[in-house]
């Protein structure tokens, strides 16, 4: 393997992983349980950024460059999110927090988006940007791809759980009074969410006027359009060229 892959590996795995079951074991008992399993969470998207970097291919490095910027969103809204959220409910206690849906909307909607973006659903930026990375890495890194993989799916495991619980679970009546975002959390929110909706629909941006060039440079379209065999094989570095005489 190519240095430092075993160790993205690892790290990429734990996040998913060990985050997604300390979320799960995490009991009601944790005072700042939500604030803590969302800053966990957010991690992911930069874990699976590194272990992209690391397998070395010219997908996978294509699409941690992408990442970088998918990613960061994804974390940002679902953390944005998360804090609004527990100062709106005026706790952060899972005991407390259960059953928000009816009574907090906008900020439900919020959290779907960013719970889906941190996990790379189709029509969301991250999409492309995991899709580039898992597709780049199997070739070169098929036991890293796999484990990656699997901490997705455990985080997606871990994440079904916590947003039942939180938005769709039973309301608790002991709980403070609740009110929704208001109108400029949801601007920023808004604004979040809809990038990663933007972004993931139209990679490269609105056409300009009177022209077929779109604002955004159309690489990720051509990246995704390229020969997966070629693109997903080892980086080779260019051979210097010969001395003249």
């Amino acid at each position: 393997m190519a240095p430092g892959v075993d160790l993205a590996i690892e790290r990429a795995f734990e996040t998913g992983a060990i985050t997604s079951a300390s979320i799960l074991l995490s009991g009601s008992s944790a005072p700042e349980a939500l604030r803590w399993a969302a800053a966990h969470l957010a991690m992911v998207p930069g874990a699976i950024t590194v272990f992209g970097l690391a397998a070395l291919t010219p997908l996978s490095i294509a699409g941690s460059a992408f990442s970088i910027f998918t990613g960061g969103l994804a974390a940002a809204l679902i953390i944005a999110g998360v804090w609004t959220l527990t100062d709106r409910a005026q706790t952060r206690s899972l005991q407390l927090l259960s059953g928000l849906a009816p009574r907090m909307p906008i900020l439900t909607w919020v959290l779907i988006v960013g719970a889906l973006a941190l996990l790379g659903v189709p029509l969301l930026a991250s999409f492309p940007a995991e899709a580039m990375i898992l597709f780049g890495s199997f070739k070169t890194q098929p036991i890293g791809a796999f484990a990656v993989a699997a901490g997705l799916v455990l985080t997606a495991v871990a994440l079904a759980a916590l947003v039942h619980r939180v938005l769709f679970g039973q309301p608790n009546h002991d709980a403070p009074a609740v009110s929704d975002a208001s109108l400029g959390e949801t601007w920023y929110l808004g604004v979040l969410a809809g990038v990663l909706l933007w972004v993931g629909l139209f990679p490269g941006g609105p056409k300009l006027p009177g022209t077929d060039q779109t604002i955004f440079d159309p690489g990720l379209v051509n990246v995704l359009s390229a020969g997966i065999t070629d693109i997903a094989s080892p980086y080779v570095p260019p051979a210097p060229p010969a001395a003249t005489q």
